[in-house]
C-alpha cells in the first residue's frame, strides 16, 4: 500500500541518515525526518539516545536504520548471509532501536535499510521479500522508505507494506535507477548547482537524468542527503532553502 503524498500539495520529507558520528547537530535543524543507525553499521544504545533527542528536541521524525552486521565495512559491503541469519540480525538492531524509541513513549515514524542492505533489496526479489515480511509481521504500520521501480517496492506493494518513495540528491543514478556505485570516482554529486538541478528535475518533472544522460521516470514523497556526504551541513542547508524557493513545505 502506497502512501499517498501529493507533489501538487507541495509537501515533501527531507532525510539524512544520521547517528553515524558525523555532524548531526548542524544537519538536524534542516530536515524532517532522520534515519538513526542501530547498531548494525555503526552506532549503540547510547548514540542511539543521543540521535533520538536531538531529533525530538527538533521535532524531526525518525526511522530506524538498520543494515548488515559490519561495522568495519560501515555496512557498504554486501554480506554472503544466510537469510534468516540476517533477519534475526535485523530483528536484534530494530528490537534495540524500539527499546531505545521506548523511553520517548511514541513509535518510531520509518524503517529506511543502509548502504549494501538497501541497494541489495532493490535488486534482490527474495532479499526483498523477506524484508518486507519482517516489516509487516513486526511493524505493520510503519513506513519504509524504498526506492521507485525496485524489487523493494514490488515486495511490500504485494504483502500490502506503506511506503514512501526515496530519491537521493547527492547520488549519481545509473539507467536501471540503482545508485551508482561509489567506487565510482562520479558516483556521488558535491556541487549543489548539480544536486539542485537534479532535485528540481525529480520534483517538477517526475524524472532524472542517468549516468550517460538518459531520462527516466522516478516519484519522490522522501528526499534524502547522506549525512557523511563531503559536505553534509552545507548541501542540506541549501537544500531546505531551495525546497522553499520552489514552494514546498518540508514535512
Amino acid at each position: 500500500m502506497e502512501v499517498n503524498v501529493s507533489l501538487q500539495a507541495k509537501q515533501i520529507d527531507l532525510n539524512s541518515d544520521l547517528g553515524e558520528g558525523f555532524d548531526d547537530h548542524a544537519i538536524m535543524p534542516y530536515i524532517s525526518s532522520c534515519n538513526v543507525a542501530c547498531g548494525g553499521h555503526h552506532g549503540d544504545k547510547n548514540t542511539i539516545e543521543a540521535t533520538l533527542n536531538l531529533a525530538m528536541e527538533h521535532q524531526v521524525q525518525v526511522g530506524a536504520h538498520p543494515s548488515f552486521p559490519d561495522k568495519s565495512n560501515f555496512g557498504r559491503k554486501v554480506l554472503d548471509m544466510d537469510l534468516k541469519v540476517l533477519e534475526t540480525s535485523l530483528q536484534e538492531q530494530l528490537g534495540l532501536f524500539q527499546e531505545v524509541m521506548g523511553q520517548f513513549r511514541q513509535p518510531f515514524h520509518h524503517i529506511k535499510w543502509h548502504g549494501a542492505l538497501y541497494n541489495q533489496a532493490a535488486k534482490n526479489l527474495e532479499m526483498a521479500q523477506m524484508l518486507s515480511g519482517l516489516v509487516i509481521k513486526h511493524y505493520p504500520s510503519t513506513l519504509l522508505y524504498v526506492p521507485y521501480g525496485s524489487k523493494m517496492a514490488m515486495a511490500c506493494e504485494q504483502l500490502g507494506v506503506p511506503v514512501w518513495y526515496e530519491v537521493f540528491a547527492d547520488r549519481v543514478y545509473t539507467s536501471d535507477l540503482s545508485l551508482m556505485p561509489r567506487t565510482h570516482p562520479e558516483s556521488i554529486l558535491q556541487d549543489f548547482c548539480d544536486i539542485k538541478g537534479q532535485v528540481s528535475q525529480i520534483l517538477n518533472g517526475g524524472a532524472v537524468m542517468t549516468w550517460g544522460g538518459k531520462i527516466k521516470k522516478i516519484k519522490a514523497q522522501t528526499i534524502c542527503v547522506h549525512g557523511d556526504h563531503p559536505r553534509a551541513v552545507a548541501t542540506t542547508q541549501q537544500l531546505f532553502y531551495f525546497l522553499k524557493e520552489l514552494g514546498f513545505t518540508i514535512k
